[in-house]
């Protein structure tokens, strides 16, 4: 299972009470604050993944498997550009959508375009409630180990993060496809039906590639939002 980076950072305040947690009082001598009911969540936008890769693990040699799938990430990343840009604007109506379903009252920061996925600093944030930061990890197609055929990856990570002292509410990485196992509040298994038997059905079926994707997406929010219903 693959991993991505995670950095958001924290409002001061609640940076300093950490610190002060960890070097001053015990936790018996300084009871925790009760969680805050969460009713409505900014949104913050999501970004596109920096691009798409395929893995196929049957090549023989790790050389060989390694030049093989870079050629491979090249052709399809540049077949799916559009639909790789689209999946950060896709994402967040879907998790806005998800939210309002679980009973939220959720909206998208209005917040200027970002370079950084990973990095937010919460205190430049407009609004009072709570934030929910999402972003990429991996995304494309992987073919597993024994396997010809190639099934969706999708890997997001997870931040909802309180203002002021509250810190993080909720954070966690999920897993859409290839990297999904079971059913557990990181797996979104990918449907049965987007199983593609080589690389050049990826290249001459863009149309179910997205459909496969879009599947995903739709499936991480929802895996999200109920999440925080259940964390929260």
């Amino acid at each position: 299972m693959s991993s991505t980076r995670r950095k958001f950072v924290l409002s001061a305040a609640a940076a300093a009470l950490g610190g002060v947690a960890l070097t001053g009082c015990s936790r018996s001598s300084m009871p925790e604050a009760p969680r805050p009911v969460v009713k409505k969540i900014l949104v913050l936008p999501v970004l596109p993944p920096d691009r798409f890769w395929t893995y196929n693990n049957l090549i023989r040699g790790v050389i060989a498997s390694a030049i093989a799938n870079r050629i491979k990430s090249n052709i399809f990343d540049e077949k799916m550009a559009s639909e790789r840009n689209a999946m950060g604007p896709k994402l967040t109506a879907a998790l806005v959508e998800q939210l309002r379903r679980q009973g939220y009252d959720a909206e998208v920061l209005d917040w200027p375009d970002r370079k950084d996925p990973y990095a937010v600093d919460i205190d430049k944030l407009p609004g009072t409630a709570p934030v929910l930061h999402v972003y990429f990890g991996e995304a494309g197609m992987d073919s597993a180990k024994f396997s010809r055929y190639y099934q969706p990856r999708v890997n997001i990570s997870v931040d909802l993060v309180g203002r002021g002292t509250v810190g993080s509410l909720y954070g966690e990485s999920i897993y859409y496809g290839a990297d999904a196992r079971g059913e557990a509040s990181w797996s979104v298994p990918a449907p049965e039906r987007f199983r593609f038997p080589d690389f050049e059905s990826l290249v001459d079926r863009p149309a179910e590639v997205v459909a496969s994707i879009d599947a995903g997406i739709q499936g991480l929010a929802q895996q999200v939002a109920r999440n925080i219903k259940d964390q929260t």
